[in-house]
């Protein structure tokens, strides 16, 4: 990945998941299963990348009280 050979040693990378990775929610496959390949894509770029000091992290924040979630 020719981005990745840009960072700076240290650095850290901090992508943006989803709880429909960890529960199964309804019609959200597509989304849920992109955000996943994000997380996992992540967890192997550290194992490749900690010798140059390089932190990949997935933050998956809770979900919040909206409409679309009660209908």
């Amino acid at each position: 990945m020719r981005c990745i050979s840009m960072l700076a040693n240290p650095s850290a990378v901090i992508w943006g998941g989803t709880v429909s990775t960890k529960i199964g929610l309804p019609q959200s496959g597509i989304y849920a299963s992109s955000k996943a390949v994000l997380c996992s894509l992540g967890r192997t770029l550290l194992g490749e990348l900690i010798s140059r000091n390089i932190r990949f992290n997935c933050l998956i924040p809770g979900s919040t009280a909206t409409p679309a979630h009660i209908n």
